[in-house]
């Protein structure tokens, strides 16, 4: 009797021993004398790119459209971390070609960027104070420039 009580108790400290190692708080993928943010693009639709591949490319499915006609999809950028938004913090996107013709050559494939009357990107994000994400839209439309024979991909980056 008292060896079973013995090994309960035994089984008991060992388990509580072993949960609360995971209470420590410690940093061990993040430098602590670091930033313990960034700000990233949050995922938009499904990633289509190779497992191999540096990029991923997000797709999203606008449906059939008419000439002229606009669909738009959001963009979001992210405060990503342990911590929220300790200010405004205002975000940029660029294109950047130097990306895309990585992408292509790791993924075999052909994409180009559409003109400016297909594709309109807000100027900037704003993540708000207190927040993590910041969302707008981006617009396609089927203008007279639009290229059917063009595989069009906007390769973003953050400034």
């Amino acid at each position: 009797m008292k060896l079973k009580y013995l090994f309960n108790i035994l089984i008991a400290t060992t388990a509580i021993s072993m949960l609360s190692s995971c209470l420590k708080k410690r940093e061990t993928t993040m430098d602590g004398d670091g930033p313990r943010n960034v700000v990233e693009f949050k995922n938009t639709g499904s990633n289509t790119a190779a497992g191999t591949s540096f990029y991923p490319l997000f797709t999203q499915d606008l449906g059939s459209m008419q000439p002229g006609e606009s669909k738009s999809f959001n963009i979001n950028v992210s405060y990503s971390g342990a911590d929220v938004a300790p200010s405004d913090i205002a975000v940029q996107l660029e294109v950047d070609q130097t990306s895309l013709d990585r992408f292509n050559k790791e993924n075999g494939t052909d994409y180009v960027i559409p003109p400016a009357s297909v594709f309109t990107l807000p100027p900037s994000f704003v993540i708000k104070k207190g927040q993590r994400v910041a969302t707008d839209s981006a617009k396609v439309t089927l203008s007279t420039d639009f290229n059917f024979d063009d595989a069009y991909a906007r390769p973003l980056k953050i400034k």
